[in-house]
């Protein structure tokens, strides 16, 4: 349930106690600041003490701005804040612990991010971020941060950004929103999510669409867990979700995948390298797009474009519930797995033109119904690189 103000403090430029507006459930104020004007938002925070909502009346802001421990920036009920920050700005908005930033408009054409937290609780609801020369809103914790409460990012969209939404060793859940068309400006850009370091990452609800390289990237050093739940991986230009080195076990998975939609991608709907503890469960990975891509072992460009892919030692890796459908080159590829690879019979197999589930360079046994073994010599091309990660 939203909450309302208590008490309301007029500071700074002002023009009164009218605007109330909600709050998020579970955010709640000891006291609301009014403000309007560069200087006068960044005096109003500076002052803020945990507990404090300060309100930002409707323009647009062009100073960076630090939101500190346990203080809310919400933009004005019913108006349009818009804050874009100073030219040579790091980041347009910095949280502290237990921050939180709500109905604003973060624009970051000039700043390396947009928004951007140490983890241990800071919060965004009904933010929109567009832009971000690095990431648009980035969680980083350079210490052991797994006993940090979670993060979240809530009915929030990120989008233009060379990274969309990253978190490196921070607990992380994002709810709803779209992480989409974040733009590739060089090798390690154009990704959607990026979960690394020991970093925790929760998406439900969450459209991760159109962007120009890897939709979710999870890389598994330092312990990296992640859960993708009912969401929406669609149309990027790349793979849909790509994991690599997860360190989980059939009994401890590192990744769930739990009624995801993964369609249209490009080279894989969703692929693992030199990963075990992956359970894939219910949803749908379809009409995944053939695509040039640089083959594992060959000087030269190859077609891929698989639906679901286990590569390079992965293993430990069950499959239920999915529908595999009309992706332009296979329905699944394993290449050189390990032990434990498991399609349940409640996979369904739709292949019609294509190849349906492809075992090769594999001595463990895969459980899979209607394989396909290619002789030695006629193995697919594949191309499963271990990808280089996003630098803040």
């Amino acid at each position: 349930m939203a909450r309302r103000v208590l008490m309301c403090v007029v500071v700074l430029g002002a023009a009164g106690c009218g605007v109330r507006g909600e709050l998020p459930a579970g955010v709640t104020c000891s006291r609301w600041i009014q403000a309007s004007g560069d200087a006068a938002l960044a005096q109003a925070l500076a002052a803020a003490t945990s507990g404090t909502c300060v309100v930002a009346q409707s323009g647009k802001y062009q100073q960076a701005l630090t939101v500190p421990a346990g203080v809310a920036l919400v933009g004005e009920a019913g108006g349009a804040v818009e804050l874009s920050g100073s030219g040579d700005a790091s980041s347009v908005v910095s949280l502290g612990p237990r921050a939180v930033l709500a109905g604003v408009k973060v624009s970051a054409a000039a700043a390396g991010f947009g928004v951007s937290a140490g983890g241990q609780g800071a919060r965004l609801f009904g933010v929109s971020v567009s832009g971000g020369r690095k990431v648009g809103v980035i969680f980083w914790c350079e210490e052991d941060c797994r006993s940090d409460e979670f993060s979240e990012v809530v009915d929030s969209t990120v989008s233009g950004a060379s990274v969309g939404l990253m978190t490196r060793g921070v607990r992380v859940r994002v709810k709803n929103g779209a992480v989409s068309k974040n733009q590739s400006t060089s090798l390690r850009a154009g990704f959607g999510v990026v979960a690394e370091a020991g970093a925790v990452l929760e998406l439900d609800g969450t459209s991760v669409d159109e962007n120009d390289d890897v939709g979710v990237l999870i890389e598994g050093a330092g312990a990296t867990e992640a859960s993708l739940t009912n969401v929406s991986v669609r149309a990027n230009r790349s793979r849909g979700v790509w994991a690599q080195g997860l360190t989980g076990t059939a009994a401890a998975p590192r990744l769930r995948l739990v009624n995801a939609t993964l369609e249209r991608n490009v080279l894989a709907g969703f692929g693992a390298r030199g990963s075990t503890g992956i359970v894939v469960t219910g949803g749908r990975i379809a009409g995944t797009v053939v695509g040039p891509a640089q083959a594992d072992g060959l000087g030269q460009p190859v077609m891929v474009g698989d639906g679901l892919g286990v590569f390079s030692g992965t293993g430990e890796l069950r499959v239920e519930g999915v529908a595999l459908e009309a992706n332009q080159r296979a329905q699944a590829l394993v290449d050189s797995a390990t032990a434990g690879v498991v399609f349940a019979p409640t996979v369904s197999v739709t292949a019609g033109a294509a190849l349906g589930v492809v075992v090769q360079r594999t001595s463990a046994q895969v459980e899979a119904v209607n394989v396909t073994r290619p002789a030695p010599g006629a193995e697919l091309a594949v191309s499963a690189p271990a990808l280089a990660l996003p630098t803040r």
